[in-house]
């Protein structure tokens, strides 16, 4: 069970009473009755809230502009910050600006009154630990420095004698990558050095040739005939550097895997921080935040050999060149011995990755948790890394607060991950009973003035849809008005009240909080388990991500085929079944309940996994292996009395009625039909239920006390969708929250007890199933684009760009602005106000249609204000009397992006960083603007 909350500064009402009831403990709709849970709705507390990363860019800090950007951001509709520490970006310096060291009393300072001003505005403030990523800084010790060992493998021929000087050929576990590494580091020094003969049958065949190198790292090796391999290993400490620290916390990362450390580095915060602000650091703070584990490499600690064989039972350092690997490569090199000595390297790597990830658990993530709770604040958490993972679904368990990362205009989202980390996040969080499950959302270093609401929108609904309830955006940056435009930036998508669109922010964060609040408090409903064959993936490949993400092929795709028919898969370890019981035919483990557990090709595991298996099976627990039975264990030691338990065990599981085998799906166009068959065929139960799968159309569930709570959303940025959803009443009432209004109206049902959905481009749908009948029932029309009349209009343009003297012109019809020869119209940012008028012979006219539009749009008809648009097709639904026989004028507000505007600068360095257009973007009102009627 987690933790209850500790105290923060700032608490809503509903927060309070939350934390009374049971801070963030499972269950939370037993904290309120469904009027309540529809006040949240409404009126959303700032946790619920969007937070933003606040980058203190540099530490250039002064409490003035802190407090004049808690009321940009409060304005806007945002709960709460993370404050974060950076260096300092490219940019003007701006005269009599100071850096403060992180904990020196000026910046002690500068938190102390900042969390002051936040709380004057009932804003939530959570900390990260260090600057940067990983933590460390100039001050650690010697003996807290993170440690390295870098690997090459060099095939030599014999008979010959060859002279090496070894520094020519070393791998060093930092420097060889990029930007990953600390220029200062000490000199690195010889690990290890063995040579072992292709075809060998086993580790006795190697021979050590360390003590043969010379004082300058040199060495004679006689080459026996034959193909050798010759492994060299080279040990750095301080290897890697913070990225991006702030002055007084940049310099060596300290070392991960020594709970010590670790504490000492933490301990120097509070015995800082906490005499500044008086009291526990949780009295003014959240949560204390680690951002994502990106170790690039570290290998080993101090300890390592003797932890190695205290739990795998045999002494690794004789194999300890076999095992090592470069850390964004993983295990790429061919091994050239026998058959079985192959297998055996793999079931040490195996253990290797284990034992790494066992101790980086315990000593650095257990440690990060304890250490914020014994602070009084909540941890908040990211598990996922570059290029390792350190038992991502592990770590999401450990925490308060797991949270993920989306990315923007990422070349491939499921290579690079976000879904998949998503789901890991949430998975761990459905597991452990976490309130919050969070996001680093719209992670943006290719396109920062590009993006636009409506890319948010689509993003952010896909977070809710993998199980992600709080979006914490990348990001806000601390930039003066001095600094001119665009500004300090340090990343992100330029959440910025210099963006164009700013003013209509406050349109989709408070969209976000409501879905937010709800999602909060309420619990998720999971279908399904997946099980990562992470024993095959660690031997094979290591720890890297990407192998991680894409192999078994199919298997990070499941989740998505079960979620458009509107069922929710977890993706599980071992552990999770080891720790599980049954209850009728559903496996209970900690706080998930699953219906079906699949196990995605896996042929290494652990037998106590198997065994539990068996248990669970043989009480009615359902498992579907796909392709075969596992066949061995993953590990070294006794591996061939293991080996035969497993091949027992399966020969048991296969004669169980409750053990099925599948086929893997075909291909990955087939999956969500293969996830169809699957919830079919082993008769998956599920309240709400998409009839027909879409490809873009996807749905998550929440349970509320005696609710039941249906999110869909259409991915497809063109396309209405329109599905049959079946529902299981049971007496109860089908109601539609609207998140972008706050308002709620009952849904028909038809005979079949059908509700019939259609959602427009980028659209999303709240379904709440609840005893209360009482209410209007609303039928929503299906208007397809194109439909109607087409206006024949001329337009009169005038065009009001955010930093330039407006101008008009005058046009016979659309345009877009992106090739228009005049420079002011192609390079242009801001508002453009289109008026025209029209004759109407009738007005018998539901909706003025402008069509799909990725840009923000708001119509004034005959004086009279529509709304606005902000996503997906733009279609206003109009009071029949507003339209008038005869003349009508009609006025459309358009705001752009900043892309074409910023692209144009040649002169501003920092714009020119973060845009390079090779053709100006496509804007401006296109297309037709139509009539409809209600079908």
């Amino acid at each position: 069970m987690r933790k209850t909350s500790p105290s923060t500064h700032v608490l809503s009402v509903c927060m309070l009473i939350l934390l009374l009831t049971g801070g963030c403990t499972p269950s939370p709709e037993n904290s309120h009755s469904a009027d309540e849970l529809y006040s949240l709705f409404i009126n959303p507390p700032a946790e619920s809230r969007p937070f933003v990363r606040w980058w203190w860019n540099g530490n250039n800090i002064e409490p003035g502009e802190l407090e004049r950007e808690l009321d940009v951001m409060k304005d806007a509709g945002i709960g709460g910050v993370e404050v974060n520490p950076i260096a300092h970006p490219e940019g003007p310096d701006i005269p009599n600006h100071k850096a403060y060291d992180w904990l020196s009393p000026e910046w002690n300072e500068r938190i102390r009154s900042t969390l002051e001003k936040a709380g004057d505005r009932e804003m939530i403030v959570d900390l990260i630990m260090g600057s940067g990523w990983p933590f460390g800084g100039e001050f650690l010790e010697e003996d807290q420095w993170l440690q390295g060992v870098g690997i090459r493998k060099l095939e030599l021929e014999g008979p010959a004698r060859i002279t090496l000087s070894l520094k020519e050929h070393w791998r060093l576990p930092g420097r060889d990558f990029g930007s990953y590494n600390n220029p200062d580091a000490p000199e690195p020094s010889l690990f290890f050095l063995q040579m072992l003969p292709q075809g060998a049958n086993g580790p006795t065949e190697m021979t050590n040739l360390l003590d043969q190198v010379d004082e300058k790292g040199r060495i004679e090796i006689q080459v026996p005939a034959g193909r050798h391999d010759l492994y060299l290993g080279t040990f750095q400490k301080a290897y890697r550097e913070v990225m991006h620290g702030a002055p007084g916390s940049r310099g060596p990362v300290v070392d991960h895997y020594d709970e010590a450390d670790v504490r000492a580095y933490m301990d120097r915060l509070a015995n800082a921080l906490e005499q500044t602000l008086g009291g526990e650091l949780g009295d003014h703070l959240r949560a204390l935040f680690c951002d994502s584990i990106e170790l690039s490499g570290a290998n080993i600690t101090d300890d390592f050999y003797e932890e190695f064989r205290n739990r795998r039972g045999y002494d690794l350092e004789p194999y300890a060149a076999l095992v090592y690997y470069a850390p964004y490569e993983g295990y790429t090199d061919t091994l050239k011995y026998s058959s079985n000595f192959q297998q055996e390297i793999r079931r040490m790597r195996f253990d290797f990755n284990k034992t790494l990830t066992e101790l980086f658990l315990e000593r650095f993530t257990r440690t990060f948790d304890r250490w914020a709770n014994e602070h009084g604040m909540l941890s908040r958490y990211q598990a996922y890394g570059m290029p390792w993972l350190m038992g991502m679904l592990d770590g999401y368990r450990m925490v308060d607060i797991p949270e993920s990362n989306n990315w923007l205009y990422s070349a491939n989202a499921k290579a690079h991950g976000y879904w998949i980390w998503n789901k890991y996040a949430s998975s761990g969080a459905h597991l452990s009973g976490a309130r919050l499950v969070g996001c680093e959302a719209m992670t943006n270093t290719r396109g920062v003035f590009r993006m636009t609401l409506d890319m948010v929108k689509k993003n952010d609904d896909f977070n809710f849809i993998t199980g992600i309830n709080h979006t914490v955006l990348h990001g806000f940056n601390y930039s003066p008005p001095e600094a001119g435009f665009p500004g300090w930036i340090r990343y992100g998508a330029y959440f910025s009240e210099q963006n164009s669109w700013w003013p209509y922010f406050r349109l989709w964060s408070d969209y976000n909080a409501r879905l937010s609040a709800v999602f909060q408090h309420s619990s998720p409903v999971t279908d399904v388990a997946i099980l990562t064959p992470e024993a095959d993936i660690w031997r094979q490949y290591g720890l890297v991500r990407y192998p991680y993400y894409m192999n078994p092929w199919y298997h990070h795709d499941l989740w998505e085929g079960f979620s458009r028919q509107g069922i929710t898969a977890d993706y599980i370890n071992e552990g999770v079944i080891q720790r599980a019981s049954a209850k009728g035919n559903h496996m209970i483990s900690e706080h998930s309940t699953y219906q079906l557990v699949i196990i995605s090709s896996a042929r290494a595991m652990e037998p106590e996994t198997l065994m539990a298996i068996r248990d669970l099976a043989a009480k009615g627990v359902r498992f579907v292996f796909v392709e075969h039975f596992p066949s061995e264990a993953p590990g070294f030691h006794q591996y061939e009395e293991k080996d035969l338990q497993i091949r027992q065990l399966t020969e048991n599981l296969a004669r169980m009625e409750t053990i099925h085998l599948e086929e893997a799906p075909a291909e990955a166009s087939r999956v969500t039909d293969w996830t169809g068959r699957i919830s079919d065929k082993y008769h998956i139960q599920s309240t709400f239920r998409i009839d027909r799968t879409s490809e873009n159309l996807y749905g998550i569930k929440y349970r509320h006390g005696d609710m039941e709570l249906f999110f869909l959303s259409n991915q497809a940025e063109a396309y209405l969708e329109d599905v049959p959803v079946a529902v299981d009443l049971k007496g109860r009432t089908p109601w539609r929250w609207d998140p972008e209004t706050g308002e709620r109206n009952i849904l028909p049902v038809s005979e079949q007890g059908e509700l019939r959905i259609s959602l427009q481009p980028l659209e999303s749908m709240l379904i709440v199933l609840q005893e209360d009948r009482k209410g209007l029932e609303k039928e929503i029309p299906r208007t397809e684009q194109g439909t109607g009349q087409a206006l024949d209009l001329s337009w009169d343009l005038e065009f009001r760009p955010a930093r330039e003297a407006a101008f008009k012109i005058n046009a016979e019809e659309l345009f877009s602005f992106g090739q228009h020869p005049d420079p002011r119209i192609s390079s242009f940012a801001g508002q453009v106000h289109y008026r025209s008028q029209f004759m109407l012979e009738e007005d018998r006219w539901d909706f003025l249609d402008l069509g799909r539009q990725e840009h923000i749009t708001e119509v004034i008809l005959n004086g009279k204000s529509l709304g606005s648009r902000w996503y997906g097709r733009h279609l206003y639904p109009v009071d029949r009397e507003q339209w008038r026989e005869g003349s009508n004028t009609l006025e459309i507000i358009y705001t752009t992006t900043l892309a074409n505007y910023a692209n144009s600068l040649e002169d501003n360095e920092v714009a020119k960083k973060w845009i390079r257009l090779e053709q100006p973007e496509e804007m401006g009102l296109m297309g037709e603007v139509r009539l409809i009627r209600k079908p």
